[in-house]
């Protein structure tokens, strides 16, 4: 069990991570936190290019799990949403983290790793508020500072951030069709069950 023991080392981790802090209160139960989640729209076309696509997975009863992926299936970073009830609502706590279950730290330099744990926040945050992904970080309070007061400006943000979403999923689908016709399409069923280590 290989899988369960790397996602366990994410959350012990995570834990690690978490001292401290509290993560991020929603008022929605945590299996309407997690459902949510599991609806997350990725706006990988602002990822690189290394990042193609993703899959999301809830491999404990407490966790669920974003993977992003090169083409080839390959995974490049994890994205671990831990959820728990906090009174009439949900707390989240949210890292990004190496395949092998390590804070992006470990692996970038600090700028760099603070920038892809807000871009994460955004991602999660975006999925559990039901909208979309903002590109400003909307989470982010200089830049609801900066366009709160210009309705103009919020309705081409808007715009970019819907236009830059529809190319994430049209690149994720032309990746998805290229990836099934060189291996067929019943690969990624089989890897989405629960003997090929993901489980749904």
């Amino acid at each position: 069990m290989k899988f369960r023991a790397l996602v366990l080392a994410s959350i012990g981790a995570l834990a690690l991570a978490a001292c401290g802090q509290s993560g991020t209160y929603y008022e929605k139960s945590p299996e309407q936190v997690m459902k949510a989640i599991e609806k997350v729209r990725v706006p990988t076309a602002l990822m690189g290019r290394s990042i193609n696509n993703f899959r999301v997975s809830r491999p404990l009863d407490d966790t669920v799990l974003i993977v992003l992926t090169d083409s080839r299936g390959k995974e490049l970073y994890r994205i671990v949403n831990q959820v728990e009830a906090d009174g009439a609502g949900s707390r989240v706590i949210t890292q990004a983290q190496t395949p092998d279950g390590k804070a992006l730290n470990a692996k970038l330099d600090s700028h760099h790793a603070n920038m892809m744990n807000q871009f994460t926040n955004e991602i999660v945050a975006s999925a559990i508020e039901g909208r979309s992904f903002d590109m400003m970080f909307a989470t982010n309070p200089a830049a609801k500072a900066m366009i709160g007061n210009n309705p103009e400006m919020q309705t081409h943000i808007q715009a970019s951030n819907e236009a830059m979403l529809a190319i994430s999923e049209m690149e994720q689908d032309i990746e998805q069709m290229r990836f099934e016709k060189k291996y067929g399409d019943d690969w990624g069923k089989s890897a989405g069950s629960e003997q090929g280590g993901w489980g749904n």
